[in-house]
Formats: C-alpha cells, sequence, structure tokens
C-alpha cells in the first residue's frame, strides 16, 4: 500500500517526512486528532477530538503558519455504532487499530462498505502563526500543548459554524 500511495504523491504520516515536506516547501496537511478523529461514535461526531502536539512543534520549528480546516459531512459517511477489535495477529497482518461497525457494514458485506452519499462542507481559517519571530526562547511541552488547544478551540468553532449553516446531510 505505501508503493501506490507514494504514487499517488502520499507520504507515510510522521514527524519526519512532515519536517522533511515542509522544508521543500510543500503544503502538508495534517489530521492532529489521529485515529481518534476518525474513530469516533456517531454520538461524538463533530467534538473534535484533543489534538497531538507535532503540528505545533513543526509549526514553530520551521516558522510555517498552521491553516485550520473544519469538515463537515464526512462524519456521517460511515456512522460508527461500534468497533471491533481484531486479536493481534490480524491487526498486525491488515495495519488497522479497529473495524468499524456501521449500520451497514459488516452486515451486508462488501456492500456494507460503500459510503453513504453525504454532501461535506469544507472550511479554511485563516493562517495561525503561532511562532513568535523576536523570541529565540523554544516554549515549554505546557506552552505547545496550549498552543495545540487553541488551534483545536478554533476548528471546533469553525466546525460549529458550518454546522449552523447546514440545511441537511445530503
Amino acid at each position: 500500500m505505501a508503493d501506490f500511495y507514494n504514487r499517488l504523491g502520499s507520504t507515510v504520516a510522521s514527524f519526519q517526512n512532515a519536517r522533511r515536506l515542509l522544508e521543500m516547501g510543500e503544503v502538508v496537511g495534517i489530521f492532529p486528532e489521529g485515529v481518534e478523529g476518525v474513530a469516533k461514535g456517531i454520538g461524538q461526531r463533530y467534538r473534535v477530538q484533543p489534538f497531538r502536539t507535532g503540528f505545533t512543534r513543526l509549526s514553530l520549528m520551521l516558522r510555517v503558519p498552521i491553516i485550520p480546516a473544519a469538515v463537515v459531512g464526512a462524519e456521517e459517511i460511515y456512522p460508527i455504532i461500534g468497533k471491533w477489535t481484531p486479536p493481534a495477529a490480524v491487526k498486525n497482518l491488515l495495519s488497522i487499530p479497529y473495524l468499524p461497525l456501521t449500520p451497514l457494514f459488516p452486515w451486508l458485506g462488501p456492500f456494507g462498505m460503500i459510503p453513504l452519499p453525504t454532501r461535506w462542507r469544507i472550511r479554511f481559517g485563516a493562517p495561525l502563526r503561532l511562532y513568535d519571530t523576536r523570541s529565540a526562547v523554544a516554549p515549554t511541552r505546557q506552552r505547545i500543548a496550549a498552543m495545540s488547544e487553541r488551534v483545536r478551540r478554533r476548528v471546533q468553532a469553525m466546525v460549529h459554524e458550518l454546522l449552523a449553516r447546514r440545511e441537511s446531510i445530503f
């Protein structure tokens, strides 16, 4: 799969790869919620999960802005009503942390994997520059976590704004 994604212009998600791409002047899309963002049950949809801090550290280290993005519509394509954690051997073989249980999957077999046709709305916010060009002092872990939380709150506000304007999921 890694070769397939590389041919499409993707790369394996890692701090080192993101840093390398940013240093080359590339734009990098990072999902700071991690797996928790896509593994939420239907009752938790549109509640932005705590962010990791790697994207903040990259922004500070390389002095690049963060452009927050909010997506509404994606969390209904596979409404997760439960999760099945496979045995370790299957988990490692398939490289999956869990298998989602949706209203249609696994009960309808492969047809249950067809996403529901939802309408997506995507909003990009104003760039956030977390770095201070006047300071050469590296921020503490607590300060980096606070910066990440500031970005998370901004994304959550953008999600709420999009949800308030949404008329239908389809």
